[in-house]
C-alpha cells in the first residue's frame, strides 16, 4: 500500500517541458510526415501543432499561428503549460472550440497538462445578473439599466481595439450591443433663419412695431439671432465581397447613428448598384432593420462598381440637394473593378457640393497600411480625411470627427 504513488505526486513534479515528438496513441489523427517535419525544435513543434488543429477542423489563420508561436516562446518555450494557455488564447475564437483544442493538445504534446488544467470559469457576461437576463425582484426597473451599462463598459474595454474580422460569434453579438451605447453627437450648422434672442442683431421691425404702439417712443430693443440646426450625415457603405468581414458591423453602426439622428441621416449601399437603406433602417430594433436591409440589397457580397454607383448618387441625390452642405462618409476599402478615374471625378463633384467628405477604410488603421488601391489613390485629393474603421475605437473616433465637422 505504501509503495503506490500518491494522487498528489504529479503536482509536485517540475513543470513538464515541450515534447518535440507527437503522441499518436489517442486523440485526433496526426500525419506521420508532419511528426517528422516538426522534430527540429520548439518552433517547428509549435507550428506542427497549429497544423494539427487545422486538420482537426479549426480555422487557423497565419496571423493567429504567428501570434501563438511568438506568445509561447515569450512566456517560456521550456514550459508546456505556457504553450497550452498561449494557444488557447490566440488560436481559439469560440469557447466551443476548447474541447477540440484540448484533445489536439493532448495528442500532440502531453495529456497530463489538459488533465491538470481547471475548467474554464464562466465569463462575467455569461453569469446571470440582477435585472439583466433575470427577474428584477426590486421592481424598480433601474437594476437592468445599470447592469446593461456595466456590461457595455466592461465589454467595450475588451473589444475596443479588436479588429472586426478577428471576432468570434459571441464577441460580435456583444459588439452589436455596444454599438447602441455609442455617444453620438451629430454635427451642427448655423441656419439662415433667425429667431428672437437676447443677443445678435437688432430686430428693427419689432422695435418700430413696438414704438408705434407708444407714440414713436422706443422703450425696448429687440434682437434676433441665427438658429443652430443639425447638419445632415450621409453614409455610403460598400457591400461588395471584399468588404464582407466589415459590412455587417458598419451597417449596424449606421443604424445606431440613424437612431440618434433620425431626421438628418441617410444610408446608402454601394455594390453593383445604388440602394437606399434609410427607410429599411427606420425600425428601432437593429435585427429587424438588418433583415429589411438585407432584403433590399440584392447585390451584397458581390462585385462593386464604385465609380458608377457614386455617379448615380451624385446625379440622382447629391445635386438635388440631399448632399448639399452635408457630411458624407464613404465606407469602402477602395477596390474598384471599373475605371478608378471615374470614381475620382465623382468624388471631386461630391466634395464641391458637400460640407465634409470622410473615407472610412477598414485597412487604414492597420500597421504598414499604404493607400495603394486604385480607388483610394484617385479619391485622396478630394477627401477631408481618410479614417480607420476596423475596430470599435476607430468608430468612436469617426463619431468625433463627424461631430467636429
Amino acid at each position: 500500500m505504501n509503495d503506490q504513488p500518491s494522487a498528489e505526486a504529479p503536482l509536485a513534479e517540475a513543470p513538464p517541458t515541450l515534447q518535440y515528438k507527437a503522441r499518436t496513441d489517442a486523440g485526433v489523427a496526426v500525419d506521420p510526415a508532419l511528426v517528422a517535419k516538426s522534430a527540429g525544435g520548439p518552433v517547428e513543434s509549435l507550428i506542427g501543432f497549429t497544423e494539427v488543429l487545422k486538420h482537426a477542423g479549426l480555422d487557423i489563420s497565419a496571423d493567429r499561428a504567428a501570434r501563438f508561436v511568438e506568445g509561447a516562446l515569450l512566456l517560456g518555450p521550456a514550459e508546456m503549460r505556457s504553450a497550452y494557455f498561449a494557444g488557447k488564447a490566440s488560436l481559439c475564437t469560440d469557447p466551443e472550440q476548447f474541447p477540440l483544442y484540448d484533445l489536439a493538445f493532448a495528442t500532440w504534446f502531453d495529456p497530463t497538462i489538459v488533465a491538470r488544467t481547471p475548467p474554464e470559469s464562466p465569463s462575467p457576461e455569461a453569469a446571470p445578473q440582477a435585472g439583466f437576463g433575470a427577474d428584477d425582484s426590486s421592481g424598480s426597473g433601474r437594476s437592468g439599466e445599470v447592469d446593461d451599462i456595466q456590461l457595455a463598459a466592461s465589454g467595450r474595454e475588451v473589444l475596443l481595439d479588436r479588429d472586426f474580422q478577428s471576432l468570434s460569434a459571441p464577441e460580435r453579438d456583444r459588439l452589436y450591443r455596444l454599438l447602441g451605447h455609442l455617444r453620438i453627437r451629430p454635427p451642427k450648422r448655423i441656419s439662415r433663419r433667425t429667431q428672437s434672442g437676447r443677443a445678435g442683431v437688432l430686430d428693427w421691425r419689432r422695435v418700430l412695431y413696438d414704438a408705434g404702439k407708444r407714440d414713436a417712443e422706443i422703450v425696448q430693443f429687440r434682437w434676433r439671432r441665427r438658429t443652430i440646426r443639425t447638419r445632415r450625415v450621409i453614409f455610403l457603405v460598400d457591400v461588395s465581397g471584399s468588404m464582407k468581414p466589415y459590412t455587417e458591423v458598419l451597417l449596424r453602426f449606421c443604424h445606431a447613428y440613424r437612431q440618434s439622428n433620425s431626421g438628418d441621416t441617410e444610408i446608402f449601399a454601394l455594390g453593383t448598384r445604388l440602394t437606399r437603406l434609410t427607410r429599411a433602417f427606420a425600425s428601432h430594433d437593429p435585427d429587424v432593420a438588418m433583415r429589411y436591409g438585407h432584403g433590399a440589397m440584392v447585390d451584397r457580397d458581390g462585385g462593386t462598381r464604385l465609380g458608377e454607383t457614386m455617379e448615380q448618387f451624385v446625379n440622382g441625390w447629391g445635386r438635388q440637394g440631399l448632399a448639399r452642405q452635408s457630411v458624407v462618409v464613404v465606407c469602402s476599402d477602395g477596390w474598384e473593378r471599373g475605371d478608378p478615374t471615374l470614381l475620382g471625378t465623382q468624388m471631386q463633384r461630391l466634395s464641391l457640393i458637400s460640407h465634409r467628405v470622410f473615407w472610412l477604410s477598414p485597412h487604414a488603421g492597420k500597421d504598414g497600411y499604404e493607400p495603394v488601391q486604385g480607388g483610394i489613390r484617385q479619391v485622396l485629393p478630394h477627401l477631408t480625411k481618410l479614417v480607420a474603421g476596423h475596430s470599435l475605437a476607430a468608430l468612436q473616433q469617426l463619431v468625433k470627427e463627424i461631430a467636429d465637422a
